[in-house]
């Protein structure tokens, strides 16, 4: 591993991930209501996900570090939907913004993140690319267009 490499995934990732693991708990700690665990689950998810990456970097078997990877990507995307989630409550009266809608909004993020890990070839992280991920065109172009479904689909809930 090269020295850039490792003060980027142990240090700065290591110290996003404390902190952020500092914060939900400060959070967790003043009150459990409903927009506290989502806040809570938004800083928790980028701490699990900063965390497996510091995990994966260490292991050299193809299809456990693919599966570490796209778990934290998945981790990383999903928690902008808990805070998309948590910004929408503060927004909207929790009538528009009711519990059904948020598992919709859940399921379908979930659903789309989940869907790239069927893409063929997407990503490739094996001794070949020196276990860094090289992702295909058609994969980071997949991500992008769920990453931006997921931002118009929040403008259009803002404006109702």
């Amino acid at each position: 591993m090269d020295f850039a490499r490792f003060i980027q995934i142990y240090i700065v990732q290591g110290l996003f991930a404390l902190f952020f693991l500092y914060m939900a708990y400060l959070v967790l700690k003043r009150e459990k209501k409903k927009i506290n665990l989502y806040l809570s689950s938004f800083y928790l998810s980028v701490t699990i996900g900063g965390v497996l990456n510091m995990i994966y970097t260490n292991i050299f078997d193809p299809t456990i570090v693919f599966i570490m990877h796209f778990m934290t990507y998945y981790l990383f995307y999903f928690s902008m939907v808990f805070i998309l989630i948590f910004i929408l409550i503060l927004i909207k009266p929790t009538k528009q913004i009711n519990f059904k809608l948020q598992i919709l909004i859940i399921i379908i993020s979930s659903l789309l993140i989940l869907g790239l890990f069927f893409v063929p070839d997407g990503i490739i992280i094996n001794g070949s690319t020196h276990w860094k991920p090289n992702w295909s065109w058609f994969f980071f172009s997949l991500l992008c267009y769920s990453v931006y479904y997921i931002h118009n689909f929040s403008n259009y809930l803002l404006f109702l």
